[in-house]
């Protein structure tokens, strides 16, 4: 155990810090007794607040969970968010160091959200995977640590796509769709591929990305799109991504 004990683990159970109290009320299993969720009564100077702690128990530190899983566990979290806590209620997340299953963990949940739209409106929607990413690396350092984690929120895209029966629409929609060759996670994921962004035009360096695409067709499309200034290669370095090569493990 990394997590100092801050909750009683039984019902009816109670643990006392100074003048907190906090007692289980109650306790629900699901996805096959993954998680568990914890009814709190937490008591402090004659205060009374009810809490839900959702407490899943099969991810390992620096592991990853089967990308179904996880939606579903999203799911159920959000649907508690939405019927029995109260709208001014924050979710906290964490796991040991509150950085790799943490930020993976709420990539997913922002992502899916803004996936729940019009199928017009999703076939014209831009995902910023790794800007997502990006982003919780620049509110809280470590963010999604490993190259599993990082692959696994786009897993969790495609399945969740597919649990809504919209995947074939993306596809259909998108008939360049190809798949990424091997060789090139290799490069710095600090270059990556901004659409419809002209404003990096003068930093464009498209020889290794090219040069690594086998088929000729795919090249010819991609240097067209790079000329047009329609899909861009960004080696701008954030003030919070390190010059080198471990974006997954930068800060």
């Amino acid at each position: 155990t990394q997590c100092y004990p801050y909750i009683p683990m039984n019902k009816d159970e109670t643990l006392e810090f100074n003048k907190i109290q906090i007692q289980v009320i109650n306790i629900e299993y699901y996805l096959d007794n993954q998680l568990e969720i914890r009814r709190l009564l937490v008591q402090k100077n004659k205060k009374q607040y009810n809490i839900i702690h959702f407490f899943f128990t099969n991810w390992s530190k620096h592991g990853t969970v089967d990308c179904r899983t996880l939606i579903d566990l999203i799911e159920i979290v959000n649907q508690y968010d939405q019927v029995s806590i109260s709208l001014s209620s924050p979710i906290v997340v964490h796991c040991s160091s509150g950085t790799g299953r943490t930020g993976t963990y709420i990539a997913v949940d922002i992502i899916t959200r803004l996936l729940d739209r019009s199928d017009e409106q999703l076939t014209r929607m831009k995902l910023d995977v790794m800007g997502i990413v990006n982003q919780l690396k620049h509110d809280r350092t470590k963010m999604v640590q490993t190259e599993k984690q990082y692959l696994l929120i786009h897993h969790c895209v495609e399945e969740y796509l597919r649990k809504t029966n919209r995947l074939d629409l993306i596809i259909n929609e998108f008939n360049n769709y190809q798949t990424i060759p091997d060789s090139l996670p290799k490069f710095r994921e600090s270059r990556y591929i901004h659409l419809s962004d002209s404003k990096h035009n003068s930093k464009v360096n498209s020889s290794s990305i090219i040069d690594a695409v086998e088929d000729e067709e795919m090249k010819k499309d991609i240097s067209q799109r790079i000329e047009n200034g329609q899909e861009l290669i960004n080696e701008h370095e954030h003030d919070y991504v390190q010059p080198d090569d471990s974006y997954l493990n930068n800060q």
